[in-house]
């Protein structure tokens, strides 16, 4: 031995202090005062029957004061514990080192010992529950003066992760009595007494949560022990049951010294292993905790659901030692902390575990855990949805659908948000019109009907049937705020209706109006975008022939419309003759004079003009963009926040690319006159990819600064072209993804930044959507919600009847759609041409 291991030798002060202390008593007070026996005995008599009354006083008045100390303690956990949501993403990375750091940063969040007098014990908890749509729910319960710390832990460690804090109420708790389940206790018996758990290696407990169904709970609650006292205390039980001290282990398993009768040939391998692990398991740097762990649940099936998750639970840990389930058959009520919001454990529910046996259970899945995985539509099994919404946020503005998760509560996009754009997609039957249709009518019931000063919206339907349902609507709400005694006549004058193939009523759509502050050059482009993009075949000589064209019409001090193209550029044309002369000074005048020749002649024009013959031959064509007025009024409807419906059914692809590509170019256009800017007007545009007008490119550059919204959706992501989709990404703020194709899904995942999950919107149900968009802090969140079906409603304001008699729904559906369809000729009465009116002024700007 050296001398570094020589032990030192100190005066045992500590006994002889006393002793000399109590002599010198004795000798003074007692000795000296020559008591008699009998003095003596009197002394004692008294005195041994007052201290044995104070004995029991005193052993009586501690009884009452621990009594009244763990009922005030008990009290003042359930007042003082809070809850926060976790809502995991999987983004998640859970490492067995990751578990075991988390758990250890947890145990240093301890009160003080003051603060334990005073405010008791702190307990934390990691609460699961399994809601009826088979979701995983994760909260954390804490007390309340340790908020700050703990979400900075689970900051910390993971920080995919969103939190949410809850009130105690808006708890998933079991709402009867009707359960079955119980808590948790480890071995004590038998040679496996002491001995420990399983250290956490991998994370499992996705394989536990799957084996959990709806309304089943997991509380796992736990306290930091400040001393290692019972850890250690629970080793010694393993090593007593082994017949070892810690030394002889030790040497037995590292140096391999035989003791007598301990020899290492005589052990059986799993013996040695035993032995191993318990001297590993406790090296004195372990974590000590006091550990409560239960599990109830209200299944149809709970007793078969208890003992599959006390399976599960049982498997995860089980090492030299183990753990069983006590069911609770009695009192369960009182017993079942669920009940009273209880996180303080009941004497002998708690267990001593390490901070490395307490890693299995405490933690966030990794996000490649299956458990993430949607279930496929033929299976029942639980998952972590990855989708959810902090309570703080998305709380005002515009109402896009219901939580698709337990509290279902509304989700809202703020206003300001819009602005920043948006983009959705999803295939026919998914959904995303319904979404729409929700949207508009939340809108107009919370704020439009009744605060002048709200915004308005457009909505462009390519089907008809949605701008029918809308009209719809409005005209029902219309009859019933009559009927309350409000004016609607304001709020008449602000609606607007435009069926694009009507045949008595025109909307005016000149490609070729002088607006005020426009100049010609901007109205040419315009104009040459729109022709181009409907016929790309001819863009070239479009080019080239098509501005010269435009020029010299604009030129002119009459109005004049695209019809004016083909006769400007047919062979042998008096008219042009008459608008030429307008031309002269302009550097346009040269390029006419070059090329006079080749026109007159026909050859490099006719392309020309047989495609724009084809615009003056079709009567709906000839009528919306060969008539002098132009019937959009985007800047004056934005600024007083109107509502406006384009029914563009009906519309070839050609028509449907003019028409709906210049209500587009003019909304951007004249959003940047508006007075208003600072008033927001959501832009939707249904079926986009059957447009694809260019201008969205300048769109989504500058037009977030106009308070002009748009918000396109499609069938086909995949469909658009390249710059146009180049547009949407990084420039889109709130995405939204109905179900969809493979491709469709890949593309909305890529624009998003990967926070959509492209298997995942391949599989909505119908009416439900995936939301990507910006939090208050401009974090993208992403979330999931669902749509009510959208009514169709009667003129009373009952919606019409939708079940089993067919020809009942049809016979209201086609009386609902008829009235709505007068209410919109109306409409259109009020701001478009009658078709007679345009025939008759086209005729006579054809006849010049």
């Amino acid at each position: 031995m050296n001398k570094k291991e020589t032990p030192s030798i100190q005066f045992p002060y500590q006994i002889v202090v006393p002793l000399l202390l109590g002599c010198y008593i004795f000798r003074k007070y007692l000795w000296e005062a020559k008591w008699s026996f009998k003095t003596w005995k009197n002394f004692y008599d008294i005195w041994s029957s007052k201290s044995i009354n104070l004995t029991v006083m005193g052993v009586m008045l501690s009884l009452i004061v621990v009594v009244f100390l763990l009922f005030y303690y008990r009290l003042r956990a359930k007042s003082d514990v809070k809850f926060l949501r976790i809502i995991p993403s999987n983004k998640v990375s859970t490492t067995a080192k990751i578990a075991e750091e988390f758990v250890a940063d947890l145990y240093e969040r301890y009160r003080t010992k003051w603060m334990r007098i005073k405010r008791g014990r702190e307990w934390f908890g990691l609460l699961t529950y399994v809601n009826r749509y088979n979701e995983i729910e994760i909260y954390f319960s804490y007390p309340e003066d340790k908020q700050t710390s703990v979400i900075r832990v689970l900051q910390e460690y993971f920080p995919a992760c969103a939190l949410e804090e809850i009130a105690k109420e808006e708890l998933p708790l079991p709402k009867n009595q009707n359960m079955s389940g119980g808590h948790f206790f480890m071995n004590q018996i038998g040679k496996q007494a002491g001995l420990p758990l399983q250290s956490i290696q991998e994370s499992k407990l996705g394989s536990i949560y799957r084996h959990m169904d709806p309304y089943t709970w997991i509380w796992v609650r736990f306290s930091p022990n400040q001393s290692s006292k019972r850890l250690e205390k629970r080793a010694a039980k393993g090593l007593e049951n082994l017949g070892f001290t810690k030394e002889e282990l030790k040497g037995l398993v590292f140096s391999e010294i035989e003791y007598p009768e301990k020899r290492v040939m005589d052990l059986k391998p799993e013996e040695k292993a035993r032995y191993r692990s318990l001297f590993q398991q406790h090296t004195g740097r372990e974590k000590s905790f006091q550990v409560a762990v239960c599990v109830w649940s209200q299944s149809s099936a709970r007793d078969r659901v208890v003992q599959d998750v006390k399976g599960s639970i049982k498997r995860v840990l089980e090492w030299d030692n183990y753990v069983e389930l006590r069911k609770r058959r009695w009192l369960s009520h009182w017993m079942n902390p669920l009940c009273t919001y209880q996180s303080i454990p009941w004497w002998r529910q708690g267990m001593t575990w390490s901070h490395k046996e307490l890693g299995n259970l405490l933690h966030v899945p990794d996000g490649k855990d299956p458990i993430y995985n949607l279930p496929e539509e033929d299976e029942e099994r639980p998952y972590i949805a990855t989708h959810g919404v902090p309570g703080h946020e998305l709380n005002e503005g515009m109402l896009v659908g219901r939580l698709d998760q337990g509290s279902e509560r509304e989700i809202r996009i703020p206003y300001r948000q819009w602005t920043y754009m948006g983009f959705g997609s999803g295939e026919t039957g998914s959904g995303k019109t319904a979404l729409f249709l929700n949207m508009m009518y939340s809108h107009l019931e919370e704020e439009w009907y009744r605060n002048p000063s709200a915004p308005g919206f457009t909505f462009v339907d390519p089907k008809g049937d949605a701008g029918l349902k809308l009209l719809a609507k409005i005209n029902s709400d219309f009859k019933r705020l009559e009927q309350e005694g409000i004016d609607i006549t304001s709020l008449k004058e602000r609606i607007h209706y435009f069926d694009l193939a009507s045949t008595k009523y025109i909307l005016g759509l000149n490609l070729l109006h002088k607006h005020e502050g426009i100049d010609k050059e901007s109205i040419v482009n315009q104009a040459m975008d729109l022709l181009k993009n409907a016929y790309q075949d001819d863009s070239m000589l479009l080019d080239k022939f098509g501005q010269m064209a435009l020029h010299a019409l604009l030129a002119d001090h009459k109005t004049h419309s695209i019809l004016g193209m083909e006769q400007i550029l047919k062979k042998d044309s008096s008219f042009r003759d008459q608008v030429l002369p307008y031309l002269a000074g302009s550097i346009y005048e040269a390029d006419w004079a070059e090329n006079k020749k080749a026109i007159d002649q026909g050859k490099v024009t006719q392309p020309i003009v047989n495609r724009m013959q084809k615009i003056r031959l079709n009567a709906r064509m000839r009528r919306l963009f060969g008539q002098a007025d132009l019937g959009l009024h985007p800047a004056k409807w934005m600024d007083r926040g109107d509502i406006c419906i384009f029914n563009v059914s009906g519309l070839g692809k050609e028509e449907r690319r003019m028409a709906v590509g210049f209500i587009i170019t003019q909304y951007h256009v004249q959003a940047q006159q508006r007075k208003r800017k600072n008033k927001i007007h959501l832009h939707m545009e249904d079926e986009y990819h059957l447009v694809q007008i260019p201008i969205v490119k300048n769109i989504y550059a500058i037009d977030r600064y106009t308070g002009h919204c748009f918000l396109p959706m499609t069938q086909y992501v995949d469909q658009l072209e390249p710059d146009i989709l180049d547009a949407f990404d990084g420039n889109a703020s709130t995405l939204i993804a109905c179900n969809q194709g493979n491709k469709s899904a890949r593309a909305m995942a890529e624009i998003s930044g990967d926070h959509i999950d492209p298997y995942e919107i391949q599989n909505l149900p119908s009416l439900t959507a995936v939301v990507s968009t910006k939090n208050s802090k401009g974090e993208r969140i992403t979330f999931r919600i669902k749509s009510k079906p959208p009514y169709l409603y009667h003129e009373s304001g009952k919606p019409t009847y939708f079940g089993t008699d067919q020809a009942r729904q049809d016979r209201e559906e086609e009386e609902a759609f008829q009235v709505a369809q007068r209410f919109g000729e109306e409409l259109m009465k009020r701001d478009c041409t009658p078709v007679k009116e345009v025939d008759q002024w086209i005729q006579q700007y054809l006849s010049k």
